[in-house]
């Protein structure tokens, strides 16, 4: 199974002051917001379509749709209505973000790059863009400008898990699980009711041998969040470590179950576990 960790991984997440800075009590807005807190994208597209044809002049408008076409993966219309929001008002930091993404996506990133920088310099306080700045310099193959970057996000924003996740990526990549597990454990501290922490560091424990820790974090995530599909997954692969093929038979296949998206990661460890029962 691929690492949990992707060095790259863009979680875009959009707090309501970034698309409703302008719009704060507007009907359409609240329940385009609302639709996409549920990831109903398409019902969230509706009722910012709506807004933007009754407030053509609106860059939160445009950035609102934009940024759920980038949620939906269609970058084109994404970094179009991006581009409007950014031409409306040049110092709204949120369309530079999200088209910094778009661009990172499209590998594109001296583009990205340049949006992201003008995001931070417009709102130099917030820890995910100097993240996602740290990304890019990952990607120019500078991972010295990245750390620094990593470590202006986490000077910024203490509590900021993103820093700690993707720092925590890079060593668990370079093979330094010491120093992965660092950064998970702050990660845990900062947040011990978020879920994705116990299976980032499960990961960790998991590639250090630590099988136990690792179904220890598994069972905390799955406590957490009873639907967690890679909690599942990974929870069967640490039993499968330990020899246990029979629950980790059950608990890859219901984690299959919960996301048969996970089946190319999983399918090895599977017919693993069934080889020689």
């Amino acid at each position: 199974m691929k690492k949990y960790f992707n060095l790259l991984l863009i979680t875009l997440i959009i707090p309501a002051a970034s698309i409703f800075a302008q719009t704060a009590g507007n009907e359409l807005m609240d329940k385009g917001y609302a639709e996409l807190q549920k990831k109903n994208y398409d019902g969230a597209l509706g009722y910012f379509e709506k807004f933007v044809k009754q407030n053509p002049e609106s860059p939160t408008g445009y950035n609102a749709r934009g940024t759920t076409f980038f949620l939906m993966q269609k970058l084109g219309p994404a970094i179009e209505d991006l581009s409007n929001a950014i031409e409306l008002d040049s110092t709204y930091a949120v369309p530079y973000k999200s088209r910094g993404l778009c661009y990172f996506t499209q590998e594109k990133y001296d583009l990205a790059f340049s949006d992201l920088n003008k995001a931070s310099d417009l709102l130099p306080k917030d820890a995910g863009i100097l993240n996602y700045v740290a990304m890019v310099y990952l990607k120019k193959n500078d991972a010295n400008m990245a750390f620094k970057y990593f470590a202006k996000a986490e000077q910024v924003d203490p509590k900021c898990m993103d820093t700690y996740h993707n720092r925590g990526a890079i060593y668990e990549y370079a093979g330094d699980t010491l120093k992965a597990l660092a950064e998970m454990n702050r990660a845990v501290e900062i947040d011990p009711n978020d879920a994705s922490n116990y299976v980032f560091r499960g990961a960790v424990y998991k590639d250090m041998g630590r099988y136990r820790d690792a179904i220890s974090d598994y069972d905390k995530a799955i406590k957490i969040n009873s639907n967690y599909a890679e909690a599942y997954a990974r929870r069967g692969i640490a039993y499968l470590r330990m020899g246990n093929k029979e629950r980790a038979i059950k608990d890859i296949e219901y984690g299959l179950k919960l996301d048969p998206g996970l089946e190319k990661d999983v399918s090895s460890y599977l017919e693993e576990a069934k080889e020689n029962r």
